[in-house]
This record gives C-alpha cells, structure tokens and sequence, in this order.
C-alpha cells in the first residue's frame, strides 16, 4: 500500500498488485467524519485475489460545502483512471461514501469534467448509500435534516428519462437502516426498473436483523463485493 495526494491537498491510498481491474472506494461518515483506513481489509482481500484497489479521503463538514465532495470524488476516479488503463472499474461506497458513489453516477456531469463516462464504468456498489439529498447537505442549506427531497442535489433526482444501460450495481441496505433509509433504497430499485434498467443487474441486498452498516466489517461483505468484482462482464 502507498499513500499519494491525488490533488494539492487530498490522499488516496492505493493497493496495487497490477491488476487489469480495480475498486474505487469512499467511507463514510455522514460527510462529516471517517476515513480511508476504514477499508484496508477490504483493500486487502481484493489484492489477495488480484485486484487492485483506490481508497480515497475527501473533503468533509464543517470545511466543505456542497458539492466539494463530491469533486473530490470525481477527481479520485480520474486519478485512478489515469494510474493504470484498466479494463474492468467498480466505483462504490458506504452510507456518506455511497451517496457520492450515487452522485458520480447518476448525475453525468462529475465524471464527464475528466471525460469519463459513468455509463462505461462495469459496475457500482451502493452501500446503504441516501439516495435522496444527504441529510448533512439539508443541514447546510438549514434545513430540517429528515426531509426527503429530490432535487439536483438527490442522486434519484436525475432518474427522470428511460435508459438502456448494461452497468451492474450492488446495493446493501439493513432491516433497522436509519431514518428512511430502507424505504427510500427500495423506491431506487423500483424507479431504476421503472426506466429501464435490467432486473438481472439490480443486486440489493436487504440485511435482515441489522442496523445501518452493521455488517460492513464483516468477510460476508468483503466476500460479497470480491464475487460481485469476479463476475462483472
């Protein structure tokens, strides 16, 4: 593992074993705390099995404002994507980690500042991810932080025209998720259905028994991303 800047100011670590695939992964903390070093063991089980791995730090709360995350974020992938020519990417991410993951996604625009197309990545994975605007992005725009809404802000914002996409996504999301956050995950997959994404690359996972995140730390979670990385087109 080496530590980088992948802009002035920002790290990444990153895990290479010269892999022709890779993971691009975010923590979370509600945009507000954690760090990178929370998914070394992931990192690790992927180079064990010959992937490699990019985990990134970015800008968090009380210092950043919407949308400096999820610059950094884009920034992140495009560094990733100029280190090595890889022929099969993940970009993923847990709670906070997952909204940007989201973001990079649905809203084009991020990803399409480097030249990349979100469409040409194989594949996501949403970890009990918000896909509706982050509760701390309400906080900062003084709102009540358990509103729902869908706006540009809102990855689900942007689900709004039928598409014809051959990504795979995997999704977790738990029994006792915080707040909304279980109902507002099933209301993405039904609305990705709704326009035209295939049921055969939905794969949610819904984590009976557990409270939001509970099972990340676990080698089932590991395990389930490596297959998930393995078995990508």
């Amino acid at each position: 593992m080496e530590t980088v800047k992948y802009n002035e100011s920002l790290e990444l670590d990153e895990y290479i074993v010269g892999s022709d695939t890779c993971l691009i992964y975010f923590h979370g903390g509600g945009l507000e705390a954690g760090s990178k070093k929370e998914f070394n063991k992931l990192a690790l089980v992927l180079n064990e099995n010959g992937i490699d791995c990019y985990l990134p730090n970015y800008r968090l709360y009380p210092n950043a404002k919407y949308p400096d995350f999820i610059l950094d974020a884009a920034e992140a992938v495009a560094y990733a994507l100029n280190k090595r020519k890889y022929k099969k990417v993940v970009i993923g991410g847990t709670s906070a980690g997952s909204y940007l993951a989201m973001m990079l996604y649905f809203d084009k625009r991020y990803l399409a500042k480097y030249n990349i197309n979100s469409e040409k990545i194989n594949g996501y994975v949403f970890d009990a991810g918000q896909p509706t605007v982050h509760f701390n992005v309400l906080r900062e725009y003084g709102m009540n932080h358990k509103r729902i809404i869908v706006d540009e802000r809102a990855p689900m914002y942007y689900l709004n025209e039928k598409v014809d996409s051959d990504v795979e996504f995997l999704v977790f999301y738990a029994e006792f998720d915080l707040n909304t956050r279980r109902e507002e995950i099933e209301l993405l997959k039904h609305l990705m259905i709704n326009y035209g994404y295939k049921k055969e690359n939905l794969n949610f996972h819904y984590m009976v028994n557990n409270r939001h995140c509970e099972y990340t730390p676990t080698d089932f979670f590991n395990e389930t991303v490596l297959e998930f990385i393995k078995k990508l087109r």
